[in-house]
């Protein structure tokens, strides 16, 4: 009961396995860095734009904290997902948040912005604490402590440029096209492993659209094309962690009332993942330059 409720605490901050030192999270965008920016004018747009980059990084952060702990929690205690607490609740702030500057990217070329953010584990557990409203408990902190790297970096992007704007909306539509494919590939498999599931979602068609429709917490960026001409889709591969994309998918079943068993945990947990080695599914969505 009481390990329940620590992963309902931590559940509560939000989107990776236990590494420790670091976790890094990069958009695996190749842009190329100009060191003379601020001399070539427009300077005050670029430092907006870094702005908006690090609040699009911080959105990702909060994303990619409950990947960690429910990777963590799965793929190292080998518990099964059925077993996880599923209070989905997104934090109202994360404190401690640095921008780590001297890893920003800012290439005048395409008009974008990469820039970095970095939170400690010691500031990842006061944002929990934060939203709790209270302390956490020796043995809680001691098991969180053990669930997060040292420290999490991540990236996000934006532009100063109408050109640039068009390949940060471009790549949004292709990671939502990715989504899109990944929740319809595994929705099938889903549906055809489950009776329970199937005769719950296939009886109403809008009950079927919301489950198209589900959060898939946890997806990585694993590359971004940008085309040789404008047009050319910008393409987008994500990766997803089998262990997320259940307990995304439990989630919304639980939402829309129905309670997965653990039998029905064991039927969905046979889909067979893309990539046996990291246990992940992946796919390619693309994105008009527009």
């Amino acid at each position: 009961m009481k390990k329940l409720l620590l992963i309902s605490v931590v559940l509560m901050l939000i989107h990776v396995s236990v590494v420790f030192g670091q976790c890094n999270f990069p958009l695996n965008l190749k842009l190329q860095h100009d060191p003379n920016w601020a001399s070539r004018g427009q300077t005050q747009e670029i430092l907006l734009a870094r702005e908006a980059a690090i609040l699009d990084a911080k959105t990702r952060t909060v994303e990619r904290i409950v990947g960690i702990v429910v990777e963590n929690i799965t793929h190292l205690s080998q518990t099964s997902i059925s077993k996880i607490s599923r209070n989905y609740i997104l934090p109202t702030s994360l404190v401690g948040v640095k921008h780590a500057e001297e890893l920003d990217v800012i290439d005048t070329r395409y008009g974008l912005v990469c820039a970095t953010i970095k939170i400690q584990r010691t500031w990842a557990i006061k944002s929990i604490e934060k939203n709790l409203r209270r302390q956490l408990s020796d043995e809680e902190y001691n098991d969180i402590k053990h669930m997060l790297p040292q420290n999490i970096f991540i990236q996000g992007l934006a532009s100063w440029t109408p050109n640039g704007k068009k390949v940060v909306n471009a790549i949004a539509a292709a990671m939502v096209d990715a989504r899109a494919k990944i929740a319809a590939r595994l929705f099938g498999e889903v549906i055809s492993s489950s009776e329970k599931v199937q005769d719950f979602v296939m009886q109403d068609m809008t009950r079927k659209q919301q489950v198209l429709d589900t959060l898939l917490i946890g997806c990585e960026v694993k590359a971004i094309e940008l085309p040789a001409q404008t047009d050319q889709p910008v393409r987008v591969t994500l990766r997803l962690p089998k262990s997320l994309y259940i307990y995304s998918i439990a989630q919304k079943l639980k939402q829309l009332g129905l309670e997965l068993d653990d039998r029905d945990y064991e039927f969905i947990e046979t889909m067979e993942p893309d990539n046996e080695k990291d246990n992940t599914f992946e796919e390619k969505g693309n994105g008009l330059l527009q």
